[in-house]
């Protein structure tokens, strides 16, 4: 059999097959147009100088592999049309003579063929809009873009990478379905009824367990810093446990649904319900893609609307004040010669300027971060603390704010009687438990009560 057979049965069958085809190209096409965009924001440059590149580069490099994720699903889940319709044309050729050897010479060339048009028009439509998708982030920032064009190397070879894989991976699946299917089955392929669903209650009670878990934790991590450590941990028992239940949760509801005789023998009931534990067989991991993506789109939205809306106030609530003059010193003495000082050369510029004082506040205060266990504040054991034991240790950080009680009134215009070893305590976020406070086993305090009025 001549060599150049197999190339022309190949485009032959795509041509023929068009209709089914176009949607396949358009959507790989777009899925790595996208994920080369994605790449292209972590990578670039320009986009790390930007005020606040540098988070949004963090942010994005733990998107790419969840985006990679669902173009490897995507592109499965497409393929699985493009097989069903083609079986029995393979099975046709299989019956004039061909053997399963020749066949998955021509799926070969098929998938070389959708291999190189979706890499090229990806990366061509990709490489088109980068720079759009870098002039949206530099608006998003608040930043002005580079004008230059550029081509970011490790985003084409991470797109290249992607996207060999995924068609390496659909082809040996379409190879496998070939090689275990008989030729009359192969050649009436399209018309086979479907095998019913099996109830799989182990990995739809994993689903729930999975899902369950991703959601408590979101509910109960409260540190800003340990949420971060425990997001990605959350997304990925999300995407799982989504999967789980839409393809096995779902057909076992459906089953349970039939057990229920009462239920299921009803004109409204008897065709539904079974009729869906099919559809949710056959669209389960489409459904579960679509609904992970329209959450993730949802969740981008109203996170980026409330920031928007809150700017004005968490600028105001971190920087109240135009201007912050701070001193930092080891002796109190110096502290109080040196705020003088300022004060002199406050009164000086403000003087030449023709301007006055408005909203001023000055004062004095002891700052340092510890470790906290209980009533217990150690400065010693943060210091000692470095690497993985930071990260394991990052929900008892605090820092610690002191002042004097005659600060304290002055800043907030109250009067307090404290005894010998009495403090005052304040706590940004939740409440303290104990009614002591022990600073490295050398301070011990008695907490006279917990004050909700502070800077």
């Amino acid at each position: 059999m001549k060599m150049n057979l197999y190339p022309k049965l190949a485009w032959h069958g795509i041509s023929k097959n068009k209709k089914t085809y176009v949607p396949f190209l358009l959507t790989s096409i777009g899925l790595v147009m996208m994920f080369y965009i994605v790449s292209y924001l972590t990578y670039n440059k320009s986009v790390k100088q930007m005020r606040g590149g540098d988070d949004m580069q963090m942010i994005l490099s733990w998107g790419v592999p969840v985006v990679a994720f669902f173009v490897v699903i995507f592109l499965f889940y497409m393929n699985s049309f493009l097989m069903r319709r083609r079986k029995t044309e393979f099975g046709l050729y299989n019956i004039l003579g061909m053997g399963k050897s020749n066949i998955a010479r021509i799926l070969l060339w098929q998938n070389f063929m959708l291999l190189v048009v979706s890499a090229a028009g990806g990366l061509g439509m990709g490489i088109l809009l980068s720079k759009l998708a870098e002039l949206c982030a530099a608006k998003m920032l608040s930043n002005q873009a580079s004008l230059a064009f550029v081509i970011e190397p490790s985003a084409v070879r991470n797109t290249l990478f992607l996207t060999v894989l995924s068609f390496v991976l659909i082809l040996l699946y379409s190879l496998g379905q070939i090689h275990v299917a008989k030729p009359i089955e192969l050649l009436h392929g399209e018309k086979t009824g479907e095998k019913p669903p099996k109830a799989r209650w182990i990995l739809a009670l994993i689903g729930v367990v999975l899902l369950g878990t991703a959601y408590y934790l979101a509910v109960t991590t409260r540190e800003p810093v340990q949420a971060l450590l425990v997001l990605f941990v959350a997304i990925v028992l999300v995407i799982v446990g989504s999967y789980l239940l839409f393809i096995c949760g779902s057909v076992a509801l459906c089953k349970m649904l039939q057990k229920n005789k009462k239920y299921y023998y009803k004109l409204n009931h008897f065709i539904s319900v079974s009729s869906m534990s099919y559809r949710m067989k056959r669209n389960g991991a489409s459904l579960a893609s679509i609904c992970i993506l329209s959450t993730g789109v949802l969740v981008m939205i109203s996170s980026s609307l409330c920031l928007r809306i809150g700017e004005d106030e968490s600028l105001h609530a971190r920087y109240p004040r135009d201007i912050e003059v701070s001193i930092l010193t080891k002796d109190y003495d110096q502290s109080i010669a040196a705020a003088s000082y300022i004060e002199q050369q406050v009164d000086a510029v403000l003087q030449a300027s023709h301007q006055t004082r408005k909203n001023e506040l000055a004062y004095n205060n002891l700052n340092f971060a510890a470790l906290k266990q209980g009533s217990d504040i150690s400065v010693k054991q943060y210091t000692e603390v470095s690497g993985t034991q930071y990260a394991e240790s990052i929900d008892k950080l605090v820092m610690l704010n002191i002042v004097t009680l005659d600060t304290y009134e002055k800043i907030t215009g109250t009067t307090e009687t404290l005894g010998e070893n009495e403090v005052l305590l304040h706590m940004f976020r939740g409440k303290y438990s104990d009614d002591s406070l022990n600073i490295d086993g050398q301070f011990q305090f008695h907490v006279q009560k917990q004050v909700d009025a502070y800077i």
